[in-house]
């Protein structure tokens, strides 16, 4: 399998996807190598092989041979991709401070990484003899795409998000595009997270519906406390909290969040807001709290780690997710399972899978605000959807995912030896 995170190295989903659900598959006995890229982290769990890709792990001569360039073509879009074609890996290994990929540019690092985790992978299936190569997203496609060929194993891709989803069909930049056109194609089997984003597979990328599979993501709800911690002002009165919490991009949706803050406070000055969350954004969001004259009751959170969010998820009273363009939306869950009541935009994955929450157009702030005034002020509400989302996540199991990831693994590698089959009979 390989991912670009593996907790602690997480900035998103993605991350604890992969950790959730190679440990479900372990426990079903699935043997996992797992290959990253190089952090400055030792990362071990007993369940499965990590392998980060440093240079040290290679012979020397591999990494003598460079990249061709264009091997990595399609992302000679942009100028960081055009000066790594022109020294190629072993160019960049030679660069003074640029021998490691945390050293590198994120699209160099990208490249590298998946040139050092196809070598790698080649070196150790040698020894392992795997059955199925497994990927996540564009950021490792590359390699897992070299890997098919060259190995002949079935890839099966999984795709959390779409560079559409993640513009929120903005500005797409067409050389990810492109890495995730070429993922579609040559993938035996997809795995995507909801129905929504499956159909986008079809509409955008021309991906067979016949290869693409929708699984849901999970939760492990026994993480997360169910007891609730009141937030009090400077004179002991309790403070109502209504969280957001996620990266602040287009696509999550956050200006929305902020407008339906505003509408709530004109009604009850009693509720304070948390955005908690990092992303390129965060300047404009702030300028914004101001412009409304709601920056009193803002607060702006920054990066919280995981044991934090729970924390905060247990001192809120609801968590509004409003993204414009969600493939599926884990905090919903992690909110759920903390008994908190949430509201999702009704374009979230997320919607599809569970019944217990409140549901909104991201665009219609109204509906938002009223929704969030509902729950906080009417107290048997706000009872039921604590109680009932407790109780559905405690269904929604990583060992179900791991269940159904098994059959498109066994799904892939007859569809590979059919096509190997066909070719021979030619």
């Amino acid at each position: 399998m390989l991912g670009w995170e593996f907790p602690p190295f997480i900035s998103g989903g993605l991350g604890t996807h992969c950790y959730e659900l190679t440990r479900a598959l372990a426990n079903r006995g699935v043997e996992i190598d797992f290959f990253m890229p190089k952090t400055s982290y030792d990362i071990h769990e007993h369940w499965l092989n990590i392998y980060q890709t440093d240079w040290v792990l290679l012979d020397p001569h591999e990494l003598q041979l460079g990249l061709a360039p264009t091997t990595y073509g399609c992302y000679g879009s942009s100028p960081t991709q055009a000066r790594f074609h022109a020294s190629g890996i072993a160019g960049l290994l030679q660069m003074p401070g640029q021998s490691k990929a945390d050293d590198l540019g994120f699209f160099e690092a990208v490249a590298a990484y998946n040139h050092l985790a196809r070598l790698l992978v080649q070196k150790k299936h040698a020894e392992r003899h795997y059955d199925v190569v497994h990927v996540h997203d564009w950021l490792s496609a590359k390699a897992g795409i070299a890997l098919r060929h060259s190995t002949g194993l079935p890839l099966v891709s999984t795709v959390h998000s779409t560079e559409y989803d993640r513009t929120a069909d903005l500005w797409p930049f067409e050389w990810i595009l492109e890495v995730e056109r070429e993922m579609m194609q040559q993938s035996d089997q997809i795995i995507t997270v909801s129905k929504r984003s499956a159909q986008l597979l079809l509409d955008k990328f021309g991906a067979a519906e016949r290869n693409v599979s929708v699984i849901y993501n999970a939760i492990d709800s026994s993480k997360f406390p169910k007891y609730k911690e009141a937030m009090q002002d400077a004179s002991g009165k309790r403070t109502k909290v209504v969280l957001y919490h996620g990266r602040l991009s287009v696509q999550k949706g956050v200006e929305y969040f902020l407008r339906a803050a505003q509408k709530v406070l004109s009604r009850d000055r009693n509720v304070k807001f948390l955005v908690s969350g990092k992303g390129d954004m965060l300047p404009r969001l702030v300028e914004m709290a101001f412009d409304l004259g709601i920056s009193q009751n803002v607060m702006f959170l920054g990066y919280v780690s995981d044991d934090q969010l729970k924390r905060i998820l247990c001192t809120s009273d609801v968590l509004v997710f409003p993204s414009i363009s969600e493939p599926f939306g884990i905090v919903a869950l992690e909110s759920m399972a903390s008994g908190t009541p949430t509201i999702v935009s009704k374009t979230s994955g997320v919607s599809e899978r569970v019944k217990n929450c409140l549901t909104v157009d991201f665009w219609d702030t109204d509906e938002m605000a009223s929704k969030i005034l509902a729950v906080l002020s009417y107290r048997p509400l706000y009872e039921e959807l604590r109680e009932n989302s407790i109780a559905e996540t405690e269904s929604i199991t990583w060992d179900e995912v791991a269940r159904q990831t098994i059959g498109v693994y066994d799904k892939a590698i007859r569809t590979r030896l059919a096509a190997k089959a066909a070719i021979t009979m030619i």
